[in-house]
């Protein structure tokens, strides 16, 4: 659906916020890794999310602890010359109320994980 609303703007200037969580949560069945693949060349920025649920279940823990191959989705944008930027969201789980220093946690477990595949080091 991406790619065929991308081509009909046709338009330089327009491209793809490529969410990696969101393209499970939003959708049954969808693999990441195969449905940018379809879109990788428009692709302008990436937020990398992980999520352990399905569509509509509300579970984004830390990058690495999901079912998102993240490893193979930076591959993917690396063999196309992704340059645009990467931005990291660790949204949480349904119905948790955590501390301050339990998000922080969770932001550096996410970090170490960006680090761990060459992104932001």
């Amino acid at each position: 659906m991406a790619r065929g609303l991308i081509e009909a703007i046709d338009h330089s200037s327009v491209g793809i916020n490529y969410d990696t969580g969101n393209a499970i949560f939003y959708n049954d069945d969808v693999d990441p890794v195969a449905d940018l693949q379809t879109i990788v060349d428009r692709v302008t920025h990436v937020h990398l999310k992980d999520t352990s649920g399905g569509r509509g279940e509300w579970a984004f823990g830390p990058l690495g602890s999901g079912r998102v191959n993240l490893p193979e989705v930076v591959r993917i944008l690396r063999s196309a010359n992704f340059r645009g930027p990467f931005s990291l969201e660790v949204e949480g789980f349904a119905g948790e109320d955590l501390t301050r220093q339990q998000i922080m946690e969770r932001v550096r477990q996410s970090l170490q994980y960006m680090a761990s595949m060459g992104i932001g080091t």
